[in-house]
């Protein structure tokens, strides 16, 4: 479910260690529902509830909405919050309504007001309504309908009721009119009140388990979003992103920290509210500046300046044009749990590649080291010159090929991420290949002190070679102590070791002249394997000596 744009992001994901997520579609399903609508008494609007509060409630909710009705009755258009409270209103409701109303002007939603209006022309009077974040549009209200007072304690009883809705995971959203014409990024003061409406949107069943990947990979998750600060960090709580002790923040409250601030309460915090494209990009600036690595998920036009800036930017299939160019790798299916795959991939890629250098390297490096020494000592070349040429044509191409096909692995995710501006070799890459190549040039030695006769140890140093080459690709194909684990998902592995085991043993026996070799006794072949197996237990010490150390 992931398209990289970007191919070369793909093993930058294996950096990754702070990935920001939206909320709406991405950790949720995005497919939101009405669940209740309470007047200015936090009381829930029914049959026995005002009648001139319900029409003003359905004239907002139709003519101040991007989402409509089409020819066959299904909505279309508009984001998943204004189609689930169109959904409130039937067909011919809506229809009846927006042939009734003449649209004066209008303001679409952004992220900076916080809300959207819309100015209608009735019965010889222009009349304006507002449609938005509670804390926006309460405050700015002196009435609301259907009741002749409204004190501050009233408000506030509607307040503790919209907390309460919020902390159940409802995204709370508030209806307001007044007479007179639209005043464009202007709210005004003595708007009266109508409804607010609360909405659910579910979190996605993988979710939980793709946090919980993500974390033990060592990767820190902040959600994101515009919703409130209660909304936001109850969908936290049930993805586990939050937890009791971590930090929530506003975007108003993360505006008036310093730069220092921010970088000093980074690692423990979780949720950002009402969150502004602005604070995302400041976000991930502050990250990296700390040596962090950001993955940032965006789907709107004004997402576009993070997603270019992140490490790694995620654009939605069903987010703007913007953002899928501004973005690196697209999820097809909005989901989270494709941003935690698609890390899982980036590791697997990075690995595949040290396992293809600490499979050449060793071999190349003994090389080089014993065609140097060895004829200075024996008077003689280390391998005939049409030897190495199939170790390094035939065989090395194989299982560098095999390699590439290593499937993604759980271990991997269990692992810290790499830390970001390390070289090519991590995670102690030089000392296994120095150690493989110790290994190697120790083992060939032997051989030469067991087969001194010219010949015969040209033939035992190739085969010596192929096979020691074919056990350290089992060693370093998995970090576990059972070196066949896994095997069955790349079978090409397997295939090509036993290809390389009966083509060294048949080139030896009948090629003869052609590589400068001579048949060997079953006795020779027993010797030789055996001493190419001892790159198995030297690297099985490795491994128990390491686990040890990191307990």
């Amino acid at each position: 479910n992931i398209l990289a744009k970007n191919p070369g992001k793909i093993p930058e994901l294996a950096y990754v260690d702070l990935i920001c997520t939206d909320k709406t579609g991405t950790l949720t399903t995005g497919v939101m529902s009405p669940k209740v609508m309470i007047n200015g008494f936090g009381e829930e609007i029914d049959k026995s509830s005002s009648q001139v509060a319900k029409l003003e409630a359905v004239r907002n909710i139709c003519l101040n909405n991007s989402a409509t009705y089409d020819a066959n009755g299904n909505i279309t258009g508009g984001n998943s919050i204004d189609r689930a409270i169109l959904s409130l209103i039937s067909p011919e409701e809506y229809r009846n309504v927006i042939n009734d109303s003449k649209v004066v002007s209008r303001q679409p939603f952004s992220s900076e007001n916080k809300y959207s209006a819309v100015s209608v022309s009735l019965d010889g009077y222009n009349l304006t309504y507002y449609k938005g974040a509670p804390e926006k549009i309460i405050d700015n209200c002196n009435c609301f309908l259907g009741a002749t007072g409204w004190s501050d304690d009233k408000k506030n009883v509607l307040k503790e009721k919209i907390k309460d809705m919020t902390e159940k995971s409802m995204r709370c959203i508030a209806l307001a009119a007044q007479k007179g014409d639209l005043v464009e990024n202007k709210l005004p003061n003595d708007m009266t009140f109508i409804a607010v409406i609360g909405v659910v949107d579910p979190v996605r069943d993988e979710v939980p388990v793709a946090v919980k990947t993500a974390h033990d990979a060592g990767i820190q998750v902040i959600e994101i979003t515009g919703d409130c600060l209660e909304t936001a960090t109850a969908v936290a709580e049930d993805c586990g992103i939050y937890e009791h002790g971590d930090l929530a923040l506003t975007n108003d409250q993360f505006e008036k920290m310093s730069d220092d601030e921010v970088k000093k309460i980074l690692p423990s915090l979780r949720v950002i509210s009402r969150c502004s494209p602005n604070t995302k990009l400041r976000l991930v600036t502050l990250a990296q500046e700390m040596g962090r690595s950001v993955a940032m998920t965006g789907d709107g036009v004004n997402d576009s300046p993070a997603l270019k800036r992140a490490d790694v930017g995620f654009g939605m299939q069903s987010g703007s044009d913007v953002a899928k160019e501004a973005s690196d790798i697209i999820l097809t299916d909005d989901n989270f749990a494709s941003v935690v795959k698609a890390v899982e991939l980036g590791r697997t890629f990075m690995h595949n590649i040290m396992m293809f250098l600490e499979f050449q390297l060793p071999i190349n490096f003994a090389l080089l080291i014993l065609s140097i020494i060895y004829p200075m000592i024996a008077g003689t070349a280390l391998l005939a010159s049409v030897q190495i040429l199939i170790v390094n044509i035939i065989m090395d191409s194989l299982n560098s090929l095999s390699f590439g096909g290593e499937p993604p692995k759980d271990e991997y995710m269990a692992e810290k991420p790499i830390k970001k501006g390390s070289g090519l070799f991590i995670r102690g890459a030089k000392g296994r290949i120095a150690l493989s190549t110790a290994v190697f040039i120790i083992l060939f030695g032997i051989s030469m002190v067991l087969f001194p006769e010219e010949r015969e140890g040209l033939t035992v140093r190739f085969a010596l070679l192929c096979f020691m080459a074919v056990f350290n690709g089992f060693c370093i194909r998995t970090d576990k102590l059972n070196l066949l684990s896994g095997i069955g998902k790349n079978k090409l592995f397997g295939y090509i070791a036993a290809g390389i085991f009966a083509g060294t043993v048949l080139l030896c026996s009948i090629a003869g002249n052609l590589i400068k070799t001579i048949p060997l006794a079953p006795i020779q072949w027993l010797t030789v394997i055996g001493l190419a197996f001892m790159v198995v237990p030297v690297d099985l010490v490795r491994k128990i000596a390491n686990k040890r150390r990191r307990k």
